[in-house]
This record gives C-alpha cells, sequence and structure tokens, in this order.
C-alpha cells in the first residue's frame, strides 16, 4: 500500500487560504483518483483546509509547532515543511503501507501510482524523472524528463528504509542548524539512495505534475525567477529566452493527461 504524506502550510503562511485550500483539494482529488483502494493520505497541517471534498482514505494530523507566516525567511519555510513531512512519515509507518511518497500540497499525480507500487512491495522506490510542468490556467503543458530536479513530488521511497532514517533525526537539532537530511530533498534522494546501496528505480510513466505559477508556490514560479535573474543581471533577455524556450516545448493540454491525473482549473 502507498501512503501519500502531504505537508500543508499553515493558514497564517498563505497570501490567500481560500486559494490554497483549493490547490489542496486538487490535490487530494488527484491523489484519490487511484485506479485501486489501497492507499492512504496524511496531511500534516495546523489548520484544516476549507474544501468540499472527503475521502475515507484521507487523514489530517494537526501540529502544535508555531507556524512559519508569510513573512518568515525562506529557511524557516522550509523547516516548517520539512518539519510537518517527519511528523506525517512517523504516522505514516504506523499503517500497513509498503511505501511513502511526499506530496506537495499544489501538485497532482498520476492515478497510476498505487496500483503500480502494489504489484512491487520489495523494491526500494522509485524515482519520478517523467512529468510535466504546468502553470495554472494554462492550455499549455510540458513533459519534463528531469523532473525530479524541480518539483518536491517525485520520490517514492520504501517505508521501513525510511523509518530507518526517521529514526536519525535530532528535530531540534535540524531547527538549529537548517540542515535537511537527503530524503526530504527531492535532487538528493536518488544520489543519496544509491551510495547507500539501495537504488531507486525510473519509473515507467509521467507520475506528477509540477504545478507552478499559482500565487501560492515557495519556489517554481516564473515571477521569482524573473525577479531573481533581473536582480543580479539587470536585464530580461534571458529570461525572455527561457520562457520562450518552455513555450515553444510546451504542448497542449490534452484530456488523456487531465483524466490520468485528475487535472482541472481553478
Amino acid at each position: 500500500m502507498l501512503a501519500f504524506v502531504i505537508p500543508l502550510k499553515s493558514a497564517k503562511a498563505s497570501a490567500s487560504w481560500q486559494a490554497t485550500s483549493k490547490l489542496f483539494e486538487r490535490t487530494v482529488r488527484s491523489i484519490c483518483n487511484q485506479t485501486v483502494p489501497d492507499f492512504r493520505v496524511f496531511v500534516i497541517c495546523h489548520e484544516q483546509p476549507v474544501i468540499d471534498y472527503h475521502h475515507p482514505n484521507i487523514e489530517y494530523l494537526s501540529v502544535d509547532s508555531i507556524p512559519a507566516t508569510i513573512n518568515s525567511s525562506k529557511a524557516a519555510k522550509r523547516y516548517d515543511k520539512n518539519f510537518k513531512l517527519i511528523v506525517g512519515v512517523n504516522y505514516a509507518l504506523k499503517s500497513a503501507c509498503s511505501h511513502i511518497m511526499f506530496v506537495d500540497a499544489d501538485d497532482c499525480v498520476s492515478r497510476r501510482l498505487a496500483s503500480f507500487v502494489k504489484i512491487s512491495p520489495e523494491a526500494n522506490g522509485w524515482l519520478i524523472n517523467q512529468g510535466y510542468e504546468y502553470c495554472d490556467g494554462s492550455s499549455l503543458i510540458r513533459f519534463n524528463q528531469n523532473l525530479h530536479n524541480i518539483c518536491g513530488s517525485t520520490n517514492i521511497i520504501r517505508s521501513d528504509l525510511l523509518q530507518k532514517f526517521v529514526q536519525a533525526i535530532d528535530l531540534q537539532k535540524m531547527s538549529q542548524t537548517l540542515e535537511m537530511p537527503f530524503f526530504l530533498h527531492h535532487r538528493l534522494v536518488s544520489d543519496a539512495m544509491n551510495r547507500k546501496g539501495l537504488p531507486l528505480q525510473l519509473l515507467p510513466f509521467p507520475g506528477t505534475v509540477y504545478v507552478k505559477d499559482n500565487g501560492e508556490n515557495m519556489t517554481g514560479s516564473n515571477r521569482f525567477l524573473i525577479q531573481n535573474v533581473r536582480s543580479r543581471l539587470g536585464k530580461l533577455s534571458i529570461v525572455s529566452l527561457l520562457l520562450a524556450y518552455k513555450a515553444f516545448t510546451s504542448q497542449a493540454l490534452m484530456s488523456h493527461v487531465c483524466e490520468d491525473f485528475h487535472l482541472y482549473p481553478i
């Protein structure tokens, strides 16, 4: 059984709690669109989102830690997210799940994930390198064969392996040093698992839609990219070329992609 762990930021860290809730609702609708019932969803939050969707496989876990706010540093927001992920892993480990996947609260996932994991319960896990980049509201979507480099919803790890890594974490020390365990850093997971002799397999189909430019991203925004490059270079030409390239390599948002990922406009 596959467990999905979703860290949901606080209303205090949201530009719009209504928008955050709507994005989250699309995410859990996507997750619960699995083709088999063998999955669980654990949502770690300070406040429950305001949504019109309920599913028996979703469980909300409230934390009483001090939440990051919209004015908190990026490091503080990252720690808030990682703290929730670790809480979620510890809770998911009490279930009968064979594997755990971290999912950002605005991304969408393939409906085939739970059925695929079900047939290989002994596998170390999978790296989701194939997927899509999607700017909310667009009629275009971009296929990406290295999605794990930019998206946090791209690793599935066997639960007993995660348990071993989680047990070694001192949350107090992590909060002081801001060190991030490797399995919480999507770009480092695959290489780290290889070094430990526990390689992840490549998921043989697109597994995630990375949703950008929705107004609630901590990263992954073209506006964020433009501001940073302009501040460093004082000109927009490189960013313009990058955005033009992404537009040129995008494709029309097809109905089969929307169906597989339960992707719909907000």
